[in-house]
Order: C-alpha cells, then structure tokens, then sequence
C-alpha cells in the first residue's frame, strides 16, 4: 500500500492465493470502477460453497450492517481493487505489527472504509476456496481475529453504530453468485471428527 500510494499508483488490485479460478476479466472488475472514478474502494462478490461461507454469511455480514448500516454481502473479501489514495492512507494507519494485520485485515480494511464513507462498489468474482481447515490452529487465529477486530470496534465507533438508522445498498455491478451446496464436505468432516475423537465417545 506505501508503494502505490509513494508512486502515486491511479489503482492497485490485491490478491489472495485462494482465488482457485481468477480470470483476467475478475481483475479488470476490480479496477474499472476506480479508472472510472467511480469508486476508491473495489470488493469482490465471490461463489463460495455453503461450508466455507457459512461464516461470513452468519456472523461477519450480520454484525457489519448491523453496526455500519450497509449491505456489503461479502465483507471478508479476498481481493480488493484500491485507489492509490485509499492505499496510502491504509499504509499510514497503525495497524501493520498487529494481529489484525496477520489474520483481520479484510474486516479492517472494510470498517474503516466504512466509518470513512469511502466510494465503494461490488462486483461479481470467480470462485473463492478456502484455504483454512476447521478445527485447526490457523482457522481458531482466523476467527479469533476477525470477531475481536470486529468487537473492537464497537467501542471506538459507538456513537456511529448507535446513530444507524437504516441500512443502505453498496453499488453493484451485478448480482452476487449462489453460494453452492455442498454435500460430500460436511459429512467427510463430519466422520473424520468422528473418528478422531471415538475414544471421547467411550467415556460418555
């Protein structure tokens, strides 16, 4: 972000490894409405399976309009398209030797657009596979990180979620994808915790 914003970059897209099936036309989106000045911030709208997007459809997205107001339908995005000025204020906020920087930076990086009335749009994406495995080390951090990022924030904007009196629609370009049943996950997960934890089973 300090590098777009020092080269006084027009726009910047970023990435997350788990994008399985990004196009270049996925890249394009992301950038058009900033070229357009349209916007300062991009968010993709990505095809998650129910399992991985149960999550973010649960909990992240409740608690974000709730507390901001606004209908962004897929908060933890995986990829943004920012504009050079956006980065660099992102890169000046002191944030980056936290833990929010390591595991809650997508929740971040949306309330503070949010609180800041950032120009927003959201376009439909390509298929978004999580990387976390549930039950590990790095998806407990993920959690834990995002919810407390989010938590945090309810004291230090108190006074503008209490002030919400309504919720708005984020500009779309299009409508979001159907998030995709899946069937043959959960019950693989389900046998494999429930032969892992068998001997829990004999003490009950």
């Amino acid at each position: 972000f300090e590098v777009a914003g020092t080269l006084r970059a027009k726009a910047c897209v970023v990435l997350e490894a788990s994008l399985a099936d990004i196009q270049p036309k996925d890249v394009h989106s992301l950038l058009a409405p900033i070229m357009q000045g349209r916007a300062h911030l991009v968010v993709p709208l990505h095809q998650w399976d129910d399992t991985d997007a149960a999550f973010e459809d649960l909990l992240v997205y409740p608690m974000i309009r709730l507390m901001y107001g606004h209908r962004v339908r897929r908060p933890l995005g995986g990829a943004w398209g920012l504009s050079g000025r956006l980065a660099l204020g992102y890169s000046e906020e002191d944030v980056w030797e936290t833990d929010t920087a390591r595991s809650g930076l997508n929740i971040w990086m949306m309330i503070m657009a949010l609180t800041s009335q950032v120009p927003m749009v959201q376009v439909p994406s390509c298929r978004k596979a999580s990387t976390l495995v549930f039950g590990t080390t790095a998806h407990k951090q993920h959690f834990t990180h995002t919810v407390s990022t989010v938590l945090r924030h309810l004291g230090s904007h108190e006074r503008l979620w209490r002030n919400v009196g309504g919720i708005e629609e984020v500009p779309s370009d299009g409508p979001a994808p159907p998030v995709t049943r899946s069937t043959e996950r959960p019950v693989d997960d389900f046998w494999t915790g429930f032969h892992r934890g068998m001997h829990f089973w004999h003490h009950l």
